[in-house]
């Protein structure tokens, strides 16, 4: 089964991080996002390894 994959822009994934700081459960926030919790920890960790300069890539537009 060929599966399209999801890209997400830069502000999507910082409010996706800050949000799991500030509620405290990332595995909770990832459910209601769809993610996969490996992907928000994955994100959260290179946003505290490089901060504004994290998620360089070119992901498309999604609102939280």
């Amino acid at each position: 089964m060929n599966q399209m994959r999801k890209k997400f822009d830069k502000e999507f994934k910082k409010k996706a991080v800050e949000l799991s700081y500030a509620r405290g459960n990332a595995t909770e926030i990832a459910e209601e996002l769809g993610l996969d919790r490996v992907l928000l920890y994955r994100w959260r960790n290179e946003f505290n390894q490089y901060n504004e300069n994290s998620f360089p890539g070119h992901g498309e537009s999604t609102s939280l």
